[in-house]
């Protein structure tokens, strides 16, 4: 069977319909905004989770990244990913939502936005608990 293929002239554009582009923009910004919202929920409830597996020196360390407000690169968000699977025995260091785990790996500011939250979750434990562990009164 022989397929012949035909060159065709130059096609016109496509026609679009009038929009309201301020509306369009709005709705998408607040698409944004919620996404961003899940996402930084999901970073720290697995931050919650991790933050029981922690030791001190890890906690000293996250808490003196955070204190310098160090820019979480995609790098540090894979290594940060692999130390915690490393860490963990059961399924609870997965994401929740199996859309936003779809969407994390694509967008390095959603990346960053995940492990912003992690953090907050970690701290969120470290910081009710520090002045106890940090006592001079060693039982």
């Amino acid at each position: 069977m022989a397929i012949t293929l035909k060159e065709t002239q130059a096609q016109t554009p496509i026609q679009t319909q009038t929009f309201d582009r301020k509306q369009l923009i709005e709705r998408l910004k607040l698409g944004k905004k919620l996404l961003t919202a899940q996402i930084r929920e999901q970073g720290c409830q697995l931050g919650l989770k991790s933050a029981l597996s922690l030791s001190y020196t890890e906690f000293q360390r996250i808490e003196y990244l955070h204190r310098g407000h160090a820019r979480i690169c995609a790098s540090s968000f894979a290594d940060m990913w692999q130390w915690l699977a490393s860490r963990q025995t059961d399924n609870s260091m997965q994401f929740v939502d199996d859309e936003l785990s779809e969407l994390i790996p694509l967008n390095e500011e959603n990346k960053t936005i995940f492990v912003e939250g992690w953090i907050e979750g970690v701290l969120s434990i470290w910081n009710q608990i520090k002045d106890e562990v940090n006592d001079a009164d060693l039982d």
